[in-house]
């Protein structure tokens, strides 16, 4: 079978008594699809079926939950799911001299390479990665670890690579309820980052610039 170019990966959010969800990639084996349910991974043949195996165009992850009185228990509605392939990037097929070379054999071998490199594609498109656009100067590895602990991560104004900017902690961040920051400012009065004062005397936000306004 061809394989095509295709992200490895479905979200969706639960619908109304609905336990049907399409993935729309090819898989080999039915092992080699993960399905998260409220960010928790669920097990193969207890949680969920997998149908149309070996189909280019995909199929349906199948939730199967059923209650003591054997009704079929759904996804919560409004519950994250997320489908995507996770096979195992390794080879167990060995084509042995003068043995059989099966096209059946010999093809799905070479469809588990181009299934990888979409699963890998896959992962690459999530990632913090330059665009085109940018040249490809210096190096943009993080600091290490030691360094970057408990500190904003920026990009220095010359180079553009990644670099360890101030020390930041918990209290330093003020309450939000909803959509409406409530309460006094988590931090001492005074607080000052490189000579400006950032929280006045009576608790209030200064010299703090949001889309161009100076609070």
């Amino acid at each position: 079978m061809t394989v095509t170019a295709n992200t490895t990966r479905n979200d969706y959010i639960a619908g109304n008594d609905q336990n049907v969800y399409n993935y729309t990639f090819q898989l080999n084996d039915a092992s080699d699809v993960k399905v998260l349910l409220g960010g928790v991974v669920q097990t193969l043949n207890t949680n969920y079926t997998v149908e149309n195996v070996g189909v280019g165009s995909g199929g349906t992850i199948t939730f199967t939950l059923k209650d003591s009185n054997n009704n079929p228990i759904f996804p919560t509605q409004g519950t994250a799911i997320t489908i995507f392939m996770a096979m195992d990037l390794d080879r167990d097929t060995v084509f042995q001299p003068n043995g059989p070379f099966l096209a059946d054999e010999v093809n799905n071998d070479y469809d588990r390479l181009w299934l990888a490199c979409n699963q890998q594609q896959t992962a690459i498109n999530r990632t913090l990665r330059l665009k085109d656009q940018d040249a490809a100067v210096g190096t943009m590895e993080l600091p290490l670890k030691d360094i970057r602990k408990g500190k904003f991560l920026g990009f220095d104004s010359v180079t553009g690579e990644p670099v360890a900017t101030q020390s930041f902690s918990g209290s330093g961040f003020v309450e939000k309820t909803g959509d409406t920051m409530t309460g006094l400012l988590n931090n001492t009065v005074g607080y000052a980052v490189g000579g400006t004062t950032f929280i006045n005397s009576a608790r209030e936000l200064s010299n703090v610039i949001i889309d161009g306004e100076n609070f």
